[in-house]
């Protein structure tokens, strides 16, 4: 069954119908309480699409499509892209059987993606077919939730009937990745899930920030055994500490919580996480509570609260005022 995020089907929804992010999300609230709970937001939305005639999305596709455009659970397909990393090959135990992984990041235009290989699979970058810089198409797989990362990720994990070509001479103009993205200034209540925004405001209100262990080769939360890490694409690996931070930023037009992980997390504290592990609430909150700070992410859609939050890549604690003086006078 096909998964998809219910921002891209409001997004579809909306380049269709001309109605607006508001217009539709009261439709299918209202869907919902019509029908008393029996469906989710993501079923009252393709219950809504279906009413206004509009064809969401495909279940399988006979030509090529674009990275970006592959929906959770899709198995037939094909996508060229260019390969811009390669992992290295790694072994794991599970249920007392030795199995391979590997995996690889393909991108085109229009996004990147994981690609993960399993078992024999794994020769491909073993013998060097896979390699940075070949261009490749690979028809059918399995797009799946990369589920460390949340529905905004998605995965393909090769499977029995995957097939994937090398002799490809079609071009890919893939994105420019040394560029920054495009961060846009906001009010807090205009921001929508999937915006790259700027936002100045006051830190209100902090939350202790938690400490769980990492895969050194992916970020993802792993479980640790007896002092080994368990990576269920890495296999065993050390295990590194990894840091969540969360805090609350408010405008004067609303307020919304940040999010930031890992170095980010590291560097708004100014602490490392053996320094987080002992610290206090008190030695938390003097670090950045009442602090005037220009926060730089992405907007989320927290998917068990439903609301919204920043994913941070960033957080400048000393503002210029003159600066923030010319921003606000529209001159920044």
């Amino acid at each position: 069954m096909l998964k998809v995020p219910i921002n891209e089907i409001i997004e579809k929804i909306s380049e269709a119908s001309g109605l607006s992010d508001a217009e539709i999300k009261k439709k299918i609230q209202e869907k919902m309480n019509s029908l008393e709970g029996l469906v989710s937001e993501e079923g009252a939305a393709h219950i809504i699409a279906h009413e206004l005639g509009i064809e969401l999305f495909k279940t399988s596709y006979e030509k090529e499509v674009k990275i970006k455009e592959l929906p959770i659970g899709l198995r037939k397909f094909e996508i060229v892209g260019v390969i811009t990393n390669v992992f290295n090959v790694k072994t794991f135990k599970k249920q007392n059987k030795t199995g391979k992984v590997a995996s690889f990041i393909l991108e085109d235009e229009t996004a990147r993606i994981r690609v993960t290989l399993w078992n024999e699979a794994t020769d491909l970058v073993e013998t060097g077919k896979i390699a940075e810089g070949k261009t490749i198409k690979i028809k059918n797989g399995l797009v799946k939730i990369n589920k460390y990362q949340g529905r905004e990720n998605k995965e393909i994990h090769t499977t029995s009937g995957t097939k994937i070509e090398f002799d490809v001479e079609e071009k890919i103009e893939i994105h420019d990745r040394t560029k920054a993205p495009a961060y846009e200034f906001k009010n807090i209540n205009q921001t929508k899930a999937g915006d790259l925004v700027k936002i100045r405001g006051t830190v209100v209100s902090v939350f202790m920030p938690k400490l769980y262990f990492a895969c050194p080769e992916c970020n993802k939360k792993i479980e640790v055994e007896n002092e080994k890490g368990i990576c269920k694409d890495h296999g065993d690996v050390k295990p590194k500490k990894t840091a969540l931070f969360s805090f609350v930023v408010d405008d004067g037009t609303d307020n919304i919580r940040c999010v930031s992980f890992r170095e980010t997390a590291e560097s708004i504290l100014n602490m490392s996480p053996e320094d987080i592990e002992v610290a206090q609430e008190e030695n938390i909150n003097q670090r950045i509570l009442g602090d005037e700070v220009e926060i730089v992410g992405r907007v989320n859609e927290n998917k068990q609260s439903g609301k919204k939050e920043i994913l941070l890549s960033g957080v400048n604690k000393n503002l210029n005022p003159v600066q923030i003086a010319k921003s606000i006078l529209g001159d920044n």
